[in-house]
């Protein structure tokens, strides 16, 4: 049985997020496998704010509690590090990833990445200094997706030897910096030596030559649907919750960014929400996946409720999983993946 806890922070941006465009009256469910229900053999968890699943199935999700290994089974292998104050512990662990067997853990309020072995085992930590919004590892580098005091460019690339930031990636604009306001996951990942990202308002994919140190636009899309209303003034409708919350119910945001059979996707969310006797309907709302290949067009347009989320998400070489999670405490949360 598992424990759904509420977070008012994600939530309370959660239920702010929607979008204008295509009607989602064409919106089809997203075809999709369960790859496992999460068991709780070991410890019974919170509600999943982040997970990521290596190429050999096994996948680690944290609860902004604690860090769990889990098999391509869905059970629970272990428990990764602990919760404190001391060295190799984290304080709310927002974000986790895997690189090379080793294991990730963004500690949002030391601020910093704790990496472990997929044993369990502290290995190192790195200071950062900044909020974020997700991450990617490689070996010398963590590609950071900026927040907080660091948001002024979109990526941050920090080094791992010397523990320093060693350059930033593409300006930020007004429109980014807000919708960086709702709990949403981000488009952002590694292919053939490259690091591909998008902007939160606008449907560009940029890529960064990590051998070369080249920047270059990869792709750009047209869409009827994905709209991004300009802001003059980013501060001014950040602290005014009466102007930021229409904003984010009304624009569209790009979501996620992965690959499968070598060819380019991005995930997008879409469509029309409602504030309904203080609840937010979703009924609205739909995902729209665009081609980045040369086409680089609209390829479809998934119901809401079919994924559920626009934040848990996860890719490697295989695709883009997600996780359902279930409301009903008699039924365990899942991990799917989206078919193509």
């Amino acid at each position: 049985m598992h424990k759904l806890v509420s977070f008012a922070g994600f939530c309370s941006l959660l239920l702010m997020f929607s979008c204008t465009g295509k009607s989602s009256g064409t919106a089809t469910d997203a075809p999709s496998k369960t790859v496992c229900a999460l068991q709780e053999n070991v410890s019974i968890i919170a509600e999943p704010v982040s997970f990521a699943v290596a190429d050999d199935g096994r996948f680690v999700l944290t609860d902004f509690k604690n860090v769990y290994l889990y098999s391509s089974d869905g059970r629970q292998l272990r428990q990764i590090g602990h919760s404190g104050r001391a060295q190799f512990e984290y304080l709310n662990p927002s974000c986790v990833k895997i690189h090379n067997d080793t294991i990730y853990v963004w500690s949002a309020n030391s601020m910093e990445f704790i990496t472990y072995t997929m044993d369990g085992e502290p290995v190192a930590e790195y200071q950062y200094g900044s909020a974020i919004t997700d991450f990617v590892p490689d070996d010398d580098y963590i590609f950071i997706y900026t927040a907080g005091n660091r948001f002024e460019n979109i990526v941050d690339i920090y080094d791992k030897s010397s523990q320093k930031t060693a350059s930033s990636l593409t300006e930020t604009s007004p429109e980014h910096k807000l919708l960086l306001h709702t709990w949403a996951s981000v488009p952002m990942c590694i292919m053939d030596n490259h690091l591909y990202y998008a902007p939160k308002d606008r449907l560009e994919i940029i890529s960064y030559d990590m051998n070369g140190n080249k920047l270059t636009t990869a792709a750009e899309i047209d869409s009827d649907s994905f709209h991004v209303e300009e802001i003059s003034d980013y501060d001014s409708m950040a602290r005014d919750r009466r102007k930021r919350s229409p904003y984010l119910r009304e624009n569209s945001q790009t979501l996620a960014l992965f690959q499968e059979d070598g060819k380019m996707f991005l995930l997008t969310i879409e469509g029309e929400g409602k504030m309904t006797d203080d609840a937010y309907d979703t009924s609205g709302l739909h995902f729209g996946l665009y081609s980045a290949d040369r086409k680089r067009d609209k390829t479809a347009d998934y119901s809401y409720d079919s994924i559920g989320t626009v934040a848990l998400f996860s890719s490697n070489s295989d695709g883009l999983y997600f996780l359902k999670l279930s409301n009903d405490e008699t039924q365990p949360h899942t991990l799917r993946k989206l078919i193509l």
